[in-house]
């Protein structure tokens, strides 16, 4: 089995939420990449929604 990875780049943050890119690789070769919006819970962050994005140059590395 090929390993899983993961790179994650924090969008923003607001009170009780964060935003989060996060690219998962499989193999060394990226696959799947979503916005995780995150929100605080009863037993910590929670997903609150989840977006597909496009493959290709992560948030701020275009700044």
């Amino acid at each position: 089995m090929d390993a899983i990875g993961r790179q994650i780049a924090i969008m923003g943050e607001a009170p009780g939420t964060v935003w989060a890119d996060v690219t998962w690789t499989y193999g060394d070769e990226p696959r799947e990449r979503f916005c995780y919006q995150l929100v605080e819970g009863a037993d910590g962050y929670q997903i609150a929604v989840l977006t597909p994005m496009a493959m290709g140059t992560p948030v701020g590395d275009d700044m």
